[in-house]
This record gives structure tokens, sequence and C-alpha cells, in this order.
């Protein structure tokens, strides 16, 4: 497993990937603000370097922050053109942060993640639980002051946890 794709909205965008993952080459496919039914108009437009091994997808944040909790249709329509235009990679959906937003309650993320999960279950992909990652750690120490973009440990931790997964991906072949 040597090339990873990317998929998601600004907390994709704001890190530098490569360099945390300098064994990898790192392609993203990112549009800040963008909702999973942006990311999945956007599909069809993906053009990768070359065919990637894995391919990571975080969608939805927006939608929360917009209380659109009802996205799971957009993300299984990206899993489906993920699974038609990169047919050879691993799958792997990362679910919603724990993030603590005023107009978003924490038992709608649940919710959400629940329906993420049982997406995996229909769609055969792997589920990056970083909510469970997350949940362990004091928000000021993960997000940023805007409660919904990361702070440098924050992405430490989601970076980690990728490569652990990549790390099982390997072991298993």
């Amino acid at each position: 497993m040597t090339h990873i794709l990317l998929i998601g909205d600004s907390l994709i965008t704001n890190y530098n990937w490569q360099k945390r993952m300098p064994q990898l080459t790192v392609e993203t496919s990112d549009s800040p603000g963008a909702t999973a039914k942006n990311i999945l108009d956007l599909m069809p437009h993906n053009r990768v370097e070359a065919m990637p091994d894995l391919v990571l997808i975080m969608v939805g944040t927006n939608n929360l922050c917009m209380e659109d909790y009802d996205f799971c249709d957009s993300l299984k329509g990206i899993i489906q053109a993920c699974n038609k235009q990169f047919p050879c990679a691993e799958l792997l959906l990362t679910n919603m942060f724990p993030l603590q937003l005023d107009n978003v309650p924490a038992s709608a993320i649940v919710d959400v993640n629940k329906n993420i999960k049982d997406l995996v279950t229909h769609t055969g992909c792997c589920l990056l639980d970083m909510h469970k990652h997350f949940l362990r750690c004091a928000p000021e120490t993960i997000f940023s002051e805007d409660k919904i973009h990361l702070t440098e440990l924050g992405y430490e931790i989601w970076c980690r946890n990728i490569l652990q997964h990549i790390a099982f991906l390997i072991e298993s072949d």
C-alpha cells in the first residue's frame, strides 16, 4: 500500500498529509466548505495521478454545522462513485468528530454516526471511528478555537489512526 487519496472538505485541506506520511504518496480531493452533496457532485471530476490503494472519505462536518443530519444518501453515493472510479482501492470512511457546537447536539452526532456505521456495514467499506478516539481527549486539545477544525494534536491523532489502519491492511495481506 503506497498511494492514498483523501476526499473531503477543509478538514482534509488544512493539513500537510504528505509531510506526516512521507512513506506514502498522498493525494487530496478536497473542497473547503463542501457538504456531502457537493462532494458527491464533484466525484465525476476527480482526477488522480495514480490509482489509489486506499481512499479515505471524511465528509459531513459542514452538513452538521448547517443542522443537516440526513446526508447519508449522499455519502452512500460517494462510496458508490469511489467503488466505480477506484475498484481496487480499500475504502475507509471516517465518522463524525465529537464537535461541541452550540447548534449541534451531541445526540445528533451520535445518531449520524450510527447511520454511518450502518452504511459501512451495507457497503463493505471500513470505518475509522475517530469519534471514539477524540472522546478520549480534552476538546480544547484537539479542536481549534472554531470548535470544528483540528489542532496539530488532533491531526496527529487522526493521522496515527489512518496509519494504524494501513498497517493492519498490509499485515492482513
